[in-house]
């Protein structure tokens, strides 16, 4: 927030009577139009600022939460301020930021802020994002699907909790409850050989805990006769086989009475949080919400992802948060109250999602659904359900993505996808199709498994698979993954290489080194001279390998004791005749110099080339290399990643 807004939101919250724009304007020395932008944009979530015939009032509680808010999110670091900076570009699409407006607004240099946007350019260089200035003025460089990824890494740390995390969940809901829930929903998946991967579990499990925290509080859901559809559901549903399972358990072993309202809604919630989901899922769900409510959940999905750049538009969200929703709109028509344990940790860890969720509720009521106030507590529901979505995402990019295209005939398609899921599940997320149309494929899925003959119209392989699955057709879906595997690893080693790796951070010992300090001091010094490190890396180092050795089998990877490097890097220093290291002798160093801002994108690219190193003999091949050149064609040489995955 700017500081002439935190000025007019601290004069209305003086003022006992409406305060005009003309008073306003000349108090502010702004002009009236910029009194109408400024209540135009702090009203972007809700509500907060009314225009009347007198002038302008405020909600009093909204108003001070907003200030309270805005205090404690002055940015002070550089990672504060570059999100700041990217969240004016992308939340309030503004095409450029003036540089002077912006150390204004940030309270800081010029010459500071240009060397934050020189840090930024190395931080998100890796999403393919640029910044730039011209004429005074900030500018961003990426396409849309850049920008969306931008903000949606962000958000990941921007969270300093995560809230489908089982010991996370102890903080607010009794321990017996959810060790009794989780024996409940492993046992039931168990029982009916469903695979339930630990997301989909723990996404599972708040929902369960706020429900029987609902029901001890005597109350169920309404009859779903009384306000939407009846779903039709057949007893053999292996989905509802399931949710019975679990409702009947509940109500044994916790002692609380479920609905069939609840039970259904259960059943529902079992089926969207399944690895795979079947094409008719959302229209059995829509046959159950309230005429037209799934489709003004896609209005509001469109026009948070427009505004915001996050995207909700997965089944798999759409199914969860229209349930949701469907209650929400109940409570709020009859005034009933839903209590949430973590109401006040999810503003605090979310401010952003907190912010998407008012503007949710502001279409919500726009668009007729919600007549009354909303309070905190569903606020944060709805911050819990966009939390998890984007969790999910995130966790659905580690996967390979399978696409199955299998006639249902006498349950076979589920016989097939509960057998992969047992052998894969995790390693694959299955997208299910009946029949084989490219108008109904799936654009984004790596690698396609079908029963039927013909050649399919994919770029993507196929796999042949028989009805029976045999372990021959299991062994063909296996290396199909192996070879989506490969080719990730390939594919990130080559396009992050030059965020890590340089020819000025390289270095081919001529026989002059002998042992392990002088291999880091002479590290040190390029990441130092390359302005990578500041001065003193070169002790910290030092100190850290005193402690622990990081010599592997001919290699080392040493690393500072603090994360406080300018900007991650990799240092680089060959010796084919060998440094001593200790007891042993290292052919390889990779001198790591790690930056706070870029952590987890660094853990990312290091897993992967940690996996290269350990896993291969590629060691023996970098030992020979004589220039950068040399060093890059070796590391990147696809016989050694392909070989990670035989």
């Amino acid at each position: 927030m700017q500081e002439k807004q935190q000025e007019l939101l601290q004069i209305l919250e003086k003022s006992t009577k409406p305060v005009s724009g003309r008073q306003l304007a000349k108090a502010l020395n702004v002009s009236s139009r910029t009194i109408i932008n400024y209540v135009k944009s702090m009203n972007a979530g809700g509500t907060i600022i009314s225009s009347t015939p007198e002038g302008y009032i405020a909600d009093k509680k909204q108003l001070r939460r907003l200030l309270v808010q805005d205090q404690t999110a002055v940015p002070q670091t550089y990672r504060e301020r570059s999100f700041y900076i990217i969240r004016r570009f992308l939340l309030d699409n503004a095409n450029h930021l003036d540089l002077y407006d912006l150390c204004d607004e940030l309270y800081i240099s010029y010459s500071l802020l240009k060397n934050d946007i020189q840090k930024m350019n190395v931080s998100f260089a890796f999403l393919h994002i640029r910044f730039y200035c011209r004429d005074d003025c900030l500018y961003i460089q990426g396409s849309e699907k850049d920008k969306r990824k931008l903000m949606n890494h962000i958000i990941q740390q921007t969270q300093d909790k995560d809230f489908v995390d089982t010991n996370v969940l102890k903080t607010y809901f009794h321990e017996k409850d959810i060790s009794q829930l989780l024996s409940i929903l492993n046992e039931a998946h168990a029982a009916h050989a469903y695979y339930l991967n630990d997301f989909a579990r723990g996404n599972l499990l708040i929902h369960l805990l706020i429900m029987v925290s609902r029901l001890r509080c005597g109350d169920p859901l309404p009859a779903a006769g009384q306000t939407g559809g009846a779903a039709e559901i057949t007893p053999d549903d292996s989905d509802y086989l399931v949710a019975r399972d679990i409702c009947r358990r509940i109500g044994e072993e916790l002692k609380v009475s479920v609905s069939n309202e609840d039970a259904l809604q259960v059943y529902f919630l079992v089926k969207s949080n399944s690895t795979f989901l079947p094409p008719d899922s959302l229209k059995e769900l829509e046959d159950y919400l309230e005429p037209g409510l799934l489709k003004t959940i896609r209005d509001i999905t469109r026009q948070v992802e427009k505004k915001y750049s996050i995207s909700l538009e997965s089944d798999h969200f759409l199914a969860t948060f229209a349930l949701h929703l469907k209650n929400l709109i109940l409570r709020n028509q009859s005034g009933s109250h839903l209590n949430n344990p973590i109401k006040d940790d999810l503003r605090q860890a979310s401010p952003f999602l907190y912010d998407v969720a008012l503007h949710i509720i502001a279409a919500l009521q726009q668009a007729g659904l919600l007549t009354r106030p909303v309070d905190e507590d569903e606020t944060s529901f709805i911050v819990l359900h966009l939390y998890a979505e984007i969790e999910r995402q995130n966790q659905s990019e580690k996967y390979v993505r399978c696409l199955l295209v299998i006639p249902n005939y006498l349950q076979v398609e589920e016989t097939i996808c509960q057998k992969l899921l047992s052998r894969f599940g995790d390693q694959i997320v299955l997208t299910r199709r009946s029949a084989l149309s490219t108008q109904e494929m799936e654009p984004n899925f790596d690698f396609l498994v079908t029963t039927l003959r013909g050649n399919p119209d994919t770029v993507q392989e196929v796999v042949h698979i028989s009805p029976l699955l045999t372990e021959k057709d299991m062994a063909a879906v296996g290396r199909a993954i192996d070879r989506v595997q490969y080719q990730r690893s390939l594919s990130y080693l080559t396009e992050n290489f030059h965020y890590y790796f340089s020819a000025c951070n390289f270095l081919a010992d001529d026989g002059d080194i002998s042992d392990r300090d002088q291999a880091i001091a002479r590290l040190s010094h390029l990441l130092e001279s390359n302005r990578c490190v500041d001065n003193g890396f070169y002790q910290s180092v030092l100190a850290r390998e005193q402690a622990v050795s990081t010599a592997y089998d001919g290699f080392a990877i040493p690393h500072a004791v603090d994360m406080k490097a300018q900007r991650n890097a990799i240092a680089v220093l060959v010796s084919p005749k060998g440094i001593s290291w200790g007891r042993q002798l290292i052919h390889v160093v990779f001198l790591m110099a790690i930056s706070p801002d870029t952590l987890v994108d660094f853990q990312l690219f290091y897993q992967t080339l940690a996996l290269l190193l350990t896993e291969t003999d590629i060691i023996c091949s970098l030992s020979v290399c004589e220039t950068f050149a040399d060093f890059q064609k070796t590391l990147l040489d696809p016989r050694f990643i392909w070989s990670i995955h035989q």
